[in-house]
């Protein structure tokens, strides 16, 4: 076979052409579906992969197998799920490695299905987690869903030939290591700073005391379980602090035992600035007495430190500390502990300091820059490939009519 045949053959298997048209209109269905379900799925879950560590560790409480593992089992498993899943949405979305990503997708989905039968068998946890924060779904409704998706893997698996697919398969290996190497950089990016985008009933631009009851409002109720006790007195001033006009900071660790210590400094700076402006500052944590005294003493501490609800405050902000700037009672910024500001980010007019009001980009700016960054590459390798692929197909045509000449010149 000479090296025309050749490739003729590999442009030919690049595309495999299905045996009906209804059996490609179907499989490619399936295909979409799970690549979107996929695709929101790892991504809701990648953007807040401490939120869903909390999920996989109770996960691993449930299952009495705490002991067994090491204490970073939980962010592990909880960054690669997210990476999977998501990997293998956009791999079937594009239609690359058909054959290795239907397979993965269908054996996923097994487990997957197997797990959440016996979750609904056992009840060992309230709901499965599986879209984070965003579409909270019992038991019973996630075996349901998955059953569905098995269903639709499986047709996709005995079928893969008639996935369509965007790309040629010389550039496969560009694009799925890429989407790895995506994923993973925005999920380390979000665990080190902030979720870029917050579907927790603490977001920015809540007012709480709207949101908790304290004031009449039209909106539906989302935060229940905040409450602030002084640890001095043991008064409730939950209502207080919500209710407060001006800025309010709070610096909230669920767990003082567990905090990162890496900018105490910072911190302490920034309760000596809240002082000299009259900014109002409340430590929140659901940490014990003999743990909050040995941070006040490690620490240096001089703020006052308050009692919360443990799964309210980790819900809150998803860092150990973290800040969470109100005015008005209302929520304007969050900060995680590695963004913490300096005293030199606090110098002028607090309202042009960043840390009073820096978490106003709107959704759509937001998404439409996320859909530049993962796409705009993609676009261009597309391009790159389509342009490599009219070349040698324009190579092969010259190549057929030398040929065709050369025969019509020894038969002559």
């Amino acid at each position: 076979m000479n090296s025309v045949d050749s490739s003729k053959k590999r442009n030919t298997e690049d595309k495999l052409i299905p045996r009906y048209k209804g059996q490609f209109l179907i499989v490619n269905c399936c295909r979409f579906i799970l690549a979107i379900v996929f695709i929101f799925s790892g991504f809701v879950k990648g953007i807040d992969t401490m939120g869903f560590s909390y999920k996989i560790a109770d996960y691993i409480r449930a299952f009495g197998i705490v002991d067994w593992l090491p204490n970073f089992t939980d962010i592990v498993v909880s960054f690669s799920m997210s990476t999977i899943e998501f990997t293998l949405g956009m791999m079937m979305f594009v239609g690359i490695k058909r054959k290795v990503t239907a397979r993965s997708t269908y054996w996923l989905m097994i487990l997957m299905t197997l797990l959440t039968l016996y979750i609904v068998v056992a009840n060992p946890v309230a709901h499965c987690g599986c879209f984070g924060d965003v579409i909270v779904l019992n038991n019973m409704q996630t075996f349901l869903k998955n059953i569905a998706l098995l269903v639709m893997s499986f047709i996709v698996y005995r079928h893969y030939d008639a996935v369509y697919s965007f790309l040629s398969k010389h550039v496969e290996w560009i694009v799925w290591r890429y989407i790895v190497v995506f994923s993973l950089v925005l999920w380390s990016w979000c665990y080190y700073h902030l979720p870029i985008i917050d579907f927790r009933p603490y977001h920015i631009g809540v007012n709480m005391a709207e949101s908790m009851g304290l004031k009449p409002t039209e909106k539906k109720l989302s935060i229940i379980d905040f409450y602030a006790e002084n640890t001095q007195t043991g008064q409730d001033e939950t209502e207080k602090i919500v209710n407060q006009k001006g800025y309010t900071i709070l610096l909230v660790s669920p767990k003082l035992e567990v905090a990162s210590e890496k900018h105490i400094d910072l911190i302490n700076e920034l309760y000596d600035f809240s002082l000299k402006n009259k900014i109002h500052f409340y430590c929140l944590t659901a940490s014990e007495k003999e743990e909050r005294l040995d941070w006040e003493d490690r620490t240096g501490a001089e703020y006052p430190v308050y009692m919360g609800d443990y799964l309210g405050l980790k819900t809150m902000v998803r860092s150990n500390p973290g800040l969470v700037i109100l005015k008005d009672g209302n929520i304007v910024n969050k900060v995680s502990n590695s963004d913490i500001p300096d005293e030199y980010a606090l110098q002028g007019d607090i309202s042009l300091i960043s840390l009073f009001h820096g978490g106003d980009i709107s959704l759509g700016r937001l998404f439409g820059r996320l859909v530049l960054w993962f796409f705009g590459p993609l676009i261009l390798v597309l391009m790159l490939d389509r342009f490599l692929l009219y070349r040698q197909q324009h190579k092969i045509e010259i190549a057929i009519t030398e040929e065709m000449q050369e025969e019509e010149q020894k038969n002559n």
